[in-house]
């Protein structure tokens, strides 16, 4: 690690006594080059620097400045400024243009309030996952899962690439679909925005995206994710300044209703909110790219990353909601009148931001599917340590598949849906409450009967983490269940839908 070593010291300050052996272990704070550790033989067993994977093998140091554990940093870290651009990216993304349609589902103070719980509950989620990444010296999601189970959580089950490679293919789709209509407007002659022109637009942005994917490092796209986050934040400009323009003129029948009133769609539509919000799965990579990567400091940095990804989501939300009403499609900027200069340039710069989004989303399924095929074999290593065939046949494996589903046109709104309602809600609503309270070192019982004496205590210690693992056990039945009823046969469950 850059902060600190543990060097052993000479054989004689091994020491026995009371029949124990006693290691002598001595710290220095002033880093020492790798080349200076030399290893040593330990009954039969090599002793040596472990530190050599900078990307997820990271290792633990209790030796810093604040006295407070962290993890020692990336090989490549990064002001606290650039890593949240990362962390902002990964929410501000696919999901934000699908949120005005869940506050038609939900009904739009219910919606809006889905949106701040759900943003509460992911900074609590992700800082419990980083807890026990502390606590328990891991450095992935997958470890912390096993560790935290004692091996009885199954890691390929853990590991699903479902929710990102959803998310991939969501900016896809959206790409795809937004740059095809710009080009549509702009050059006639290329036919509708449905016809070939969304395939041309496809495999010709695929070059460049190939390029950002064959990167092996998430922290060489901070500058890219700092670009699409302003993107963002210029779209919820634009939405904003729609909303005054247009004065409900394209607002349906429902122009008039009462914004306090709930509809049947809840669950379908936080499922798409958690699709918005939930970065859990890119937590670890991202703590790993952080300059002095402290629980304290991850703490500070989750919170203001998150309150700008809800200050941007919800402006958008809310405003694009309210132009349209019950006429809000799945993707706002597509109920936009195409014959607006301003809404082709939106739908260009929104296309650069999913095109320039796409990668982060991409590290996560690369190093997923490396975690599914490789690990417990003899040639097991990290992305970054790969060979580069492993690397290229990983990379385009991915690659292709997600952009053969997106030639296919699947339904953006059942995409978001199902990824969100089921794989998102797990990752971020479940698996980290459940394994905080199996591994929790408060000495509580999760059972908080069980804590005589104690029952005061042992909720507010555990309570939050017992409440989030009831809410997302139900969430990740319910949304996925109204979104596909919703998708097979909506006229029979007409009510849900």
């Amino acid at each position: 690690p850059q902060s600190s070593y543990l060097k052993l010291k000479r054989p004689a300050d091994v020491r026995e006594q009371n029949h124990h052996v006693y290691l002598i272990f001595s710290t220095t704070t002033t880093p020492v080059h790798e080349t200076e550790l030399e290893p040593m033989e330990s009954d039969g067993q090599s002793i040596t620097d472990l530190s050599t994977d900078p990307y997820v093998a990271l290792a633990f140091s209790s030796t810093t400045t604040h006295d407070e554990p962290t993890l020692a940093a990336h090989a490549h870290r990064s002001p606290a400024w650039r890593v949240a651009a990362n962390f902002v990216n990964t929410v501000v993304g696919a999901g934000i243009v699908g949120l005005p349609h869940t506050l038609k589902r939900s009904g739009f103070a219910l919606g809006m309030g889905l949106m701040l719980f759900a943003c509460c509950m992911t900074h609590y989620s992700i800082q419990l996952l980083v807890r026990m990444g502390i606590e328990m010296r891991v450095s992935t999601y997958e470890e912390a899962a096993k560790s935290a189970s004692g091996g009885q959580v199954p890691a390929r089950l853990l590991m699903s690439p479902d929710f990102d490679f959803g998310a991939c293919l969501s900016y896809l789709v959206i790409m795809t679909d937004a740059a095809a209509r710009a080009f549509a407007q702009l050059h006639p002659p290329l036919g509708p925005h449905d016809g070939p022109v969304r395939e041309l637009v496809l495999f010709a942005t695929a070059p460049l995206l190939l390029v950002l994917c064959l990167k092996r490092d998430l922290s060489a796209l901070e500058r890219w994710s700092a670009f699409s986050v302003m993107l963002c934040v210029l779209l919820s400009v634009f939405v904003s300044w729609q909303f005054f323009v247009l004065d409900g003129s394209l607002a349906g029948r429902g122009a008039d209703a009462p914004l306090v009133q709930a509809d049947t769609g809840v669950a379908s539509a936080f499922g798409i909110v958690a699709f918005a919000f939930v970065n859990n799965d890119t937590a670890f990579l991202l703590f790993a790219t952080l300059r002095t990567p402290t629980e304290r400091r991850w703490a500070t940095l989750s919170a203001a990353s998150l309150g700008v990804a809800f200050a941007i989501c919800a402006s958008f939300a809310a405003l694009g909601y309210l132009t349209f009403r019950d006429l809000v499609s799945d993707n706002v900027l597509n109920d936009y009148p195409s014959d607006s200069p301003s809404i082709l340039v939106m739908r260009l710069l929104y296309a650069l931001s999913m095109l320039l989004t796409y990668p982060t989303t991409f590290f996560v399924v690369r190093h997923v599917c490396n975690e599914l095929a490789y690990a417990g074999s003899d040639g097991h290593a990290t992305v970054q340590a790969n060979t580069r065939a492993r690397h290229l046949l990983l990379t385009l494996a991915i690659f292709g598949l997600s952009f053969g589903l997106a030639a296919a046109r699947v339904k953006l709104g059942i995409v978001m849906g199902l990824t969100g309602g089921f794989a998102g809600v797990v990752i971020a609503f479940v698996l980290p409450p459940a394994l905080y309270l199996r591994c929790n070192r408060t000495g509580f019982s999760p059972l908080l009967w069980r804590n005589k004496g104690a029952m005061c205590a042992s909720a507010y210690e555990l309570g939050p983490a017992i409440a989030m693992l009831a809410f997302g056990v139900c969430a990740s039945v319910l949304a996925p269940m109204q979104t596909v009823a919703c998708a097979i046969a909506p006229n029979r469950f007409y009510t849900l839908c």
